[in-house]
């Protein structure tokens, strides 16, 4: 005798909840600890981005103040040149001057003023530079407070550039490159630890419902069921895939190690180099201003030797040109200076 037998009911309805974590996982962990380096990387590289940013608005606020100084310095010196002019006219006039007096003395006051002009339109220049470093609008102005002399003043009441220490982890580029390195030690770990078994847990609950009409309350209700449990994944073989991976990281960190050697070398050359650029610098502004007041008494002299008829114009024009020639030297030896500290700050990483 034959006869139909069915453990499933025609009509199932089915309800559950169910529920799974990670219980471990080496490179899970190490994942974790990746990316908050990962956001201290991206901090360090924006540090580094900042350094440059403050080195070139440096540079660009520097060149106006040495802008200005040579502006100041012809400025003094057409004022000074335009009191000897009408005095010369004047004594041209009641006869105790030829007209070539009187013509060398105003060629020497037009190029000043020519010169002048230029200076005008070249501090305009390195202004419209500083605003475009500064992020700052061009069609605003802008004006610089301080002085020349004053940050002269300032780097000489410093230490000793001599008792310096060089040091590295200051420079925003070498922690950028000692986070890098921390990442790629996590990476090994983190590769490592995929030779290691990862452990999950499980939990589920269901109730079913399995009738011949569904909703006929006389035959059974539900029937629940619970299951609790844990897998456990144990990795056996990649192709060599992760040992592949483990090399290159080894790679990657020895790569960062040469760097940071090459780095801590350069970074030191460059600091001796400044330190020596800007010891020079010192030395000779120190003497190109005791130049400078040899050749301003010497003017004077002169001027005074013209004016009581015992001297030449052409001695005049000589002395002016030599005085002129000094001031320059000097403007010249300060933009040194200002250049050897900006660039001693940069390779101390304390701009």
């Amino acid at each position: 005798e034959t006869f139909n037998l069915a453990f499933v009911q025609p009509q199932q309805f089915n309800v559950g909840v169910s529920a799974s974590m990670l219980v471990f996982d080496g490179s899970y962990l190490y994942a974790i600890k990746g990316a908050k380096l990962y956001r201290e990387l991206i901090k360090k590289q924006k540090d580094a981005t900042v350094d440059e940013i403050k080195a070139n608005i440096t540079k660009a606020y520097t060149s106006i103040l040495i802008a200005d100084e040579n502006k100041k310095t012809l400025s003094d010196n057409i004022k000074t040149l335009d009191k000897s002019l009408l005095e010369v006219k004047a004594m041209y006039e009641a006869g105790f001057m030829e007209s070539l007096d009187v013509d060398r003395l105003q060629l020497s006051y037009d190029n000043l003023n020519i010169q002048l002009q230029n200076i005008d339109g070249l501090i305009e220049l390195s202004k419209n530079l500083l605003k475009f470093q500064m992020g700052y609008p061009l069609d605003n102005e802008i004006s610089l407070k301080e002085d020349i002399n004053e940050l002269i003043l300032k780097f000489d009441a410093e230490a000793d550039i001599e008792t310096i220490r060089i040091d590295p982890n200051l420079r925003a580029e070498y922690q950028l490159l000692n986070t890098t390195q921390e990442l790629n030690d996590l990476n090994l770990k983190r590769y490592k630890a995929g030779y290691l078994p990862n452990v999950g847990a499980f939990a589920s609950f269901q109730e079913s419902l399995q009738r011949s009409n569904l909703f006929d309350g006389e035959q059974t209700g539900f029937l629940p069921t619970g299951v609790v449990g844990f897998s456990i994944n144990v990795p056996i073989y990649d192709g060599g895939e992760k040992s592949a991976k483990i090399q290159k990281v080894k790679l990657d960190i020895e790569k960062v190690d040469l760097q940071k050697t090459e780095f801590t070398r350069g970074m030191t050359l460059q600091a001796k180099n400044a330190k020596v650029a800007m010891a020079n610098a010192k030395r000779n502004l120190t003497n190109r201003q005791k130049a400078l007041e040899i050749t301003e008494s010497i003017y004077d002299r002169t001027k005074i030797k013209f004016t009581e008829g015992v001297g030449s114009s052409v001695e005049v024009t000589q002395a002016e040109n030599t005085l002129y020639q000094a001031q320059a030297e000097v403007i010249s030896a300060m933009y040194d200076l200002l250049t050897a500290k900006v660039d001693l700050d940069i390779a101390l990483g304390k701009l």
